[in-house]
């Protein structure tokens, strides 16, 4: 803050259901212990959770962004009350280092207005050539019920800051100029096959030229010759 007084912080918040259950399915051991959310919530409930695994499954995303140490984890926070505190907490902070949420499930219009608010250049991103994760149907699914309500109780501030953030997200995106026609035009270019080889992925860290290391990692972050 010292350094940079005028700072943008950037975030990136995802909907709380879809969170838990994308890491779920990522995280194999803590899905093959638990088999269900509701089984995984009770075991938080009763405290027999490693910490890293409570942490990280609830209210994840409000612990991030509070930049507190990992002992003092929000994933045991059960009231309304409690949610409410550690929500104006964490929103004031938020609010104080004038940060912005951007949100995963509507990522074009999130690159768009961080674009604008960066004073970007869209039509010069690059892609990479590659396919899209798609998540295996024999994988864990959660739907709306009892499920999705078990993982919202360990998860209470994430959605109240989920909740605040789309309704600021949506009032800022009308101050984009052509917010529809750069979405239309940023979609066609992602999935487009015929506009060379860097397609499909957003560049992060990509390198220019890279001679050894991982293959994968190489093939993963390569963004070919410039």
């Amino acid at each position: 803050d010292r350094l940079l007084p005028n700072a943008r912080y950037i975030s990136i918040l995802r909907e709380p259901v879809s969170r838990f259950v994308s890491l779920f399915n990522f995280v194999g051991t803590v899905r093959d212990r638990y088999r269900t959310a509701e089984r995984f919530v009770d075991a938080l409930r009763a405290k027999q959770l490693p910490l890293q695994d409570a942490n990280s499954f609830c209210n994840n995303m409000a612990w991030v962004v509070s930049g507190q140490d990992p002992s003092d984890t929000l994933a045991y926070i059960e009231t309304d009350a409690a949610a409410d505190e550690a929500f104006s907490r964490i929103l004031a902070t938020l609010r104080s280092h004038n940060v912005v949420m951007l949100m995963n499930d509507r990522m074009e219009e999130s690159l768009v207005l961080l674009a604008y608010l960066m004073r970007w250049d869209l039509s010069a991103v690059r892609f990479k050539d590659m396919t899209e994760r798609v998540q295996s149907q024999k994988k864990y699914q959660c739907k709306e019920g009892t499920c999705a309500e078990r993982i919202r109780s360990c998860n209470t501030v994430d959605q109240r800051l989920y909740d605040h953030y789309r309704l600021v997200f949506e009032a800022l995106l009308p101050r984009v100029p052509g917010m529809d026609a750069q979405v239309a035009a940023f979609r066609a270019k992602w999935k487009s096959r015929d506009d060379g080889p860097h397609l499909r992925k957003y560049p992060t860290n990509c390198r220019g030229n890279m001679q050894d290391g991982d293959q994968k990692w190489v093939k993963n972050h390569q963004c070919g010759p410039r």
